[in-house]
Parts: C-alpha cells; structure tokens; sequence
C-alpha cells in the first residue's frame, strides 16, 4: 500500500468516526448551548466551534501518529495499518471528547441553574414568630 493510499483511508476514517460522533452529539449540544449562551451568535461560534474541532482532532492524531514513515508502509501489512489508523483516530476522538466534557462541565458549573429558587422564608420558622 503506498503512503498516498494509507493517507486517503486515514483521513476517511477519521472523517467518518467524525461524523458518527457530531450526527450523536449536535442536538444535545445545541440544547445545552441555548441553556448556557446569552445571544443565538454565541450559540451558533460554540456549536460550530466544537463541531469543527470533533472533526479535527480525530484527522490530526491519525494523520500524525497513525499513520508510519512511507518506506514502512509499504512493508506494512494491509491489516495492522488499519488497525493502527482506527486506533489513532479513536484516541483523537476521545481526546476531543475528553476535552469538550471537561469545557461542558466547567460551563454548566459556572451558569446559573434555572430551576434553582430563593426559598422564602416563613415567618414561624427559625424562631421568629411574629403574633398579629
């Protein structure tokens, strides 16, 4: 197999695992950004934002790591050069992953929680009963 070749399943299986990812993850986001961010063109730069870097992160682990020198690929056995490319493009993904759940929940930590309410306070509790 030639490095052009290797390069060209890579970068599809990468793309691929890119899609899969995005098509699970767009309307969860999309609902967790319109919680989060104050105006639709913060909602629009995030989701955008993440998409991208879901796509891109799996292609630079697999295209950086996944894929040996070209004088090795050819020697490589068809098999073990995938399993190698899945397996950077995995690790890519979960780094992506990993980092996007670590942004989710620093943001969902700093928000303000719209089912959270003062609790009023009854003037018989706590030991000030006021008599009329």
């Amino acid at each position: 197999m030639t490095s052009l070749e290797s390069l060209a399943i890579a970068a599809a299986i990468s793309l691929l695992l890119s899609a899969a990812l995005c098509a699970a993850i767009y309307r969860p986001l999309q609902a967790l950004l319109a919680k989060i961010c104050p105006d639709s063109e913060a909602i629009h730069f995030w989701a955008r934002f993440t998409l991208i870097m879901l796509v891109l992160s799996p292609l630079f682990v697999a295209v950086a790591f996944g894929l040996p020198p070209a004088e090795i690929t050819q020697k490589m056995d068809a098999g073990v050069l995938l399993q190698r490319i899945v397996a950077a493009a995995l690790i890519g993904a979960f780094l992506a992953m990993l980092g996007m759940g670590l942004w989710v929940s620093a943001l969902v930590r700093r928000a303000p929680s719209s089912r959270a309410t003062i609790p009023q306070r009854d003037p018989d509790h706590w030991g000030e009963r006021r008599d009329k």
